[in-house]
Parts: C-alpha cells; sequence; structure tokens
C-alpha cells in the first residue's frame, strides 16, 4: 500500500496559493507561450461585456420612447374625439341657445351668385 505524502500535498497547496498572490501563477504552469492567447480572449470578453451593455441600454431607451409614442397616440386620439364631439353642429345649436343666442343657422341654403 502507497502512503500519502501529506507534507509534499500541504508545501504544493501553499505554492500554489504564493504563486497567485505573487502573480507568477501562469509561469508556474509554463503556460508563457499562451500569453497572447490569454491576452486576446481577455479582450474579446471585456469587447463582448460592453458591446452587451451598450445594447441593452439603447433596447431601454428605445422601449421608453415606443411607451411614450403610444401614450402620446392615445392622448391624441382622446383630443380628436373630444373635439369632433364639441364641434358638432347640433353641439354648437345647443351651446347658442343656451346662451340665448340670436344667432341662428340658415333655414334655406344659399343661393348662387350668377
Amino acid at each position: 500500500m502507497m502512503k500519502i505524502n501529506w507534507k509534499k500535498i500541504w508545501k504544493g497547496i501553499v505554492s500554489f496559493f504564493v504563486s497567485i498572490v505573487y502573480g507568477d501563477f501562469l509561469i508556474r504552469f509554463k503556460v508563457d507561450r499562451l500569453f497572447p492567447y490569454i491576452i486576446y480572449m481577455f479582450v474579446l470578453g471585456c469587447l463582448s461585456i460592453s458591446i452587451s451593455y451598450v445594447i441593452e441600454q439603447r433596447m431601454s431607451k428605445a422601449v421608453s420612447a415606443q411607451e411614450w409614442s403610444r401614450l402620446m397616440i392615445e392622448t391624441y386620439s382622446k383630443k380628436c374625439f373630444h373635439l369632433a364631439t364639441e364641434c358638432g353642429i347640433s353641439n354648437v345649436q345647443d351651446r347658442l341657445q343656451e346662451e340665448n343666442s340670436q344667432v341662428m343657422p340658415p333655414q334655406v341654403p344659399a343661393g348662387r351668385l350668377e
């Protein structure tokens, strides 16, 4: 049966954490030749995150603009309805009668000038 050397394992774990603290973690694992690729992946990750953030910001602006547009269309339609109901001939005649005005609509159509 093989005996486990706990002292060697503990020394390796401590060495691993010390190398992380001092920043030579990648060099201990002989990946220094892959360093340009690691930098490239880091740049691509940062670029992806920043583009996603910009897209999210623009989408939220578009949604708020769409809600504002819907609100303006709703307000416009309410105003048009109010204007159409208030400016009808029957409403004008009713208001004139309420105010005891002498203005009356013509009883006969206008004649033509020849």
